[in-house]
């Protein structure tokens, strides 16, 4: 009977843990802040009523996940109050591991080959260790544009918090 007893207060104490592990592990915030070095390539765009589509790929250093790959697709509008973009972007930490964004902000002609950028992103999906992770970040930044289909140069930081 004593043993009994023993095994179900361990059933129940192991049933009661594992929960609050859990939720304690999928709710720490966490900086996410950094900066990315990218290759915008400029094309037609198949959304309706956007201008055209840059897609990159970056190489970023990023807090709590150091060297990371990103790739994204944005759509650039423009509207009454000038150029915006609006996209989604997929981070890949070292191990494989991923998260996706989305983001959207407004676009300057700061030259005839350059542009600057800021605005808001928001963790959507994960992967791995980020499977459920949510956050949102700011970020600016600056890019040369190529012609069409030609790799130009860009960079971006970003500055927000991340839960996983």
């Amino acid at each position: 009977m004593h043993r009994l007893l023993l095994l179900a207060f361990l059933a129940l104490a192991t049933s009661l843990a594992v929960p609050k592990v859990a939720l304690t592990a999928d709710s720490v915030q966490r900086p996410f802040a950094g900066w990315c070095e990218t290759a915008p390539i400029i094309g037609p765009s198949p959304t309706p009523g956007a201008l055209f589509r840059v897609t990159f790929v970056g190489s970023c250093r990023l807090t709590h996940l150091g060297r990371t790959s990103q790739v994204a697709v944005e759509d650039v509008f423009a509207g009454p109050g000038g150029l915006t973009l609006a996209g989604t972007s997929t981070y890949t930490a070292a191990d494989g591991d991923t998260f996706t964004t989305t983001f959207a902000g407004p676009v300057q002609q700061t030259g005839p080959t350059t542009v600057s950028f800021e605005g808001a992103e928001t963790v959507v999906a994960g992967t791995g260790r980020f499977a459920g992770a949510t956050g949102t970040t700011r970020f600016s930044g600056a890019a040369v544009t190529a012609p069409p289909g030609q790799p130009g140069a860009g960079w971006f930081t970003v500055e927000g918090t991340i839960s996983y």
